[in-house]
């Protein structure tokens, strides 16, 4: 019997390594070190945030005697020994009640600043502010601040415009939203807004500019008084009508959007040129110690966007008035003795190592003459 023979061929499995290519290996590290970065960033905010929070309801402890409406505060100036040097007491206000205002004026204020004020349930918005803060950050000052929050910065905060600023405001409006009702919410706002010529709240800026009560407004009107708060300087009806008129018509498409103007009255108010009252003249406060450094520093706020006429803010200041004195004693000195060569005003600027002015003399006599040699001469 022939037999067959078999070959048995056995096959053997080479194992081999798997190595993950250099470019993939990176991504993963790089990616691992992102997850990192993002956890301990949301961690540091989160705490950051809890702080502002914490600080926050510190602040709004006494919010009721707030909504009960607080007495007009003043603003001060004072010098390095707490000597008052300047104080400036808001001029027009005229409190009222949410009631007193018509709610086609309480519509116009919403279209200008927050449409979803009363539909939204939180005090932020958080796309508008979203882009707000990218726009800080890259050195722009539009905001994206919600009513409540704009009421945060006028109770509470001040007028820089920084993330942190803003992350402030956002913790306090969380606070005031939790305390208090939409409508105490408005009529807050309402009451100690500043409106441009000395007329905080809107009772007052009616009266200032149209000679009427808030309840006598008309669309137009209500409409012009709605944008004035975001620049109440140069852009109310008095400094500049044509700009207001504008503003006035943007506010009004705004409303129709909402529903809230009939297309009637909406091409009556279009076609509308409030007329304006004559304006009451504005008392200045005298500057009565040092008035050329006092005088650099509201200049310095008004650039800043700070009109202390509005009341409520306190400037601590490094001016030593001792040296002042000194300073203007010497400044009518080396006038008096030089007269006959024809001096006749003098300036002199005195500073410590780190820049701080401790005095300021910027010409002979501020009561005489307000060009300061110093701050416009280029001293």
């Amino acid at each position: 019997m022939a037999s067959t023979a078999r070959t048995g061929v056995t096959r053997g499995r080479t194992k081999r390594r798997s190595r993950s290519p250099g470019w993939w290996r990176a991504i993963k590290i790089a990616f691992a070190i992102l997850v990192v970065a993002v956890l301990t960033a949301t961690i540091i905010a989160g705490f950051y945030m809890f702080t502002l929070r914490k600080e926050a309801a510190e602040k709004t402890r006494n919010l009721n005697e707030l909504v009960q409406g607080e007495p007009a505060k003043p603003s001060v100036i004072y010098a390095v020994d707490g000597t008052k040097l300047f104080e400036a007491i808001p001029e027009r206000r005229d409190p009222v009640d949410l009631n007193e205002v018509p709610e086609f004026v309480q519509n116009a204020v919403l279209a200008a600043e927050d449409r979803r004020f009363r539909s939204r349930e939180s005090a932020v918005d958080i796309q508008s502010l979203g882009r707000a803060i990218m726009r800080s950050a890259g050195g722009s000052s539009q905001g994206g601040s919600t009513l409540t929050m704009q009421l945060a910065k006028l109770l509470y905060s001040n007028s820089e415009r920084t993330v942190r600023r803003k992350l402030q405001d956002i913790a306090i409006a969380e606070q005031l939203e939790r305390q208090l009702t939409k409508d105490q919410i408005l009529a807050m706002y309402l009451n100690i807004a500043y409106f441009g010529e000395g007329a905080t709240g809107i009772g007052a800026a009616a009266k200032t500019y149209f000679g009427k009560k808030v309840g006598d407004l008309s669309y137009a009107e209500a409409a012009i008084l709605a944008r004035c708060v975001r620049r109440p300087s140069d852009q109310n009806p008095v400094r500049n009508y044509a700009k207001a008129l504008e503003n006035g018509h943007v506010v009004l498409g705004l409303m129709k959007e909402e529903g809230w103007i009939t297309d009637v009255k909406y091409e009556a108010a279009m076609k509308t040129r409030p007329k304006l009252t004559k304006p009451a003249e504005r008392t200045v406060a005298p500057i009565k110690k040092a008035g050329y450094f006092v005088s650099s520093v509201l200049a310095e706020l008004k650039s800043r966007g700070i009109d202390i006429s509005n009341g409520g803010y306190t400037v601590h200041t490094t001016l030593d008035l001792q040296l002042q004195g000194r300073v203007e004693e010497e400044v009518r000195s080396i006038v008096r003795n030089h007269r006959g060569e024809g001096v006749n005003t003098a300036a002199f600027l005195l500073v410590d190592r780190d820049g701080h002015i401790l005095a300021m003399q910027g010409g002979l006599d501020y009561r005489k003459n307000h060009y300061n040699v110093v701050t416009q001469g280029g001293l």
